[in-house]
């Protein structure tokens, strides 16, 4: 049976069996943070919690591993799965690529502009918008 995530109000993932709805385990989130919707892919759960994204185990919820992406005054927005890789954007301008597997950053762009939402993924391309109105394909 697969499993699925959500986050609650108080900032915690909680995962459930997809077919029974039975709880399998919650991730406690930090209240104070403005916190990220979770992206699933190749068994895992992706998602922010204040400058770092996080990698959990979809059966588990044990941590993978967490990598800092920002300093700790930005926000990051809600990360994007593709491929073998995970995009997240920051408040700072950057669009961040890290290794689905192992969280290693793989590249950084720096758009010169913040950006406050969620990347597109889809067809080998990572699309941001800026907060100056700028649409950003990278690839």
């Amino acid at each position: 049976a697969g499993v699925v995530a959500v986050r609650d109000a108080a900032g915690d993932l909680r995962a459930f069996e997809s077919e029974s709805g039975r709880a399998r385990w919650r991730h406690d989130g930090d209240a104070g943070e403005a916190r990220s919707a979770a992206a699933g892919h190749g068994g895992r759960f992706f998602l922010t919690d204040g400058p770092d994204v996080l990698a959990l185990d979809a059966r588990s919820g044990a941590i993978a591993w967490r990598v800092g992406v920002a300093t700790a005054a930005a926000r990051v927005t809600a990360p994007a799965a593709g491929g073998q890789t995970v995009y997240v954007a920051t408040s700072e301008g950057d669009v961040v690529a890290l290794d689905a597997a192992s969280g290693r950053e793989r590249w950084r762009h720096d758009t010169d502009a913040p950006i406050v939402v969620a990347p597109a993924v889809g067809e080998g391309l990572v699309v941001v918008v800026t907060a100056d109105g700028r649409l950003i394909a990278l690839h």
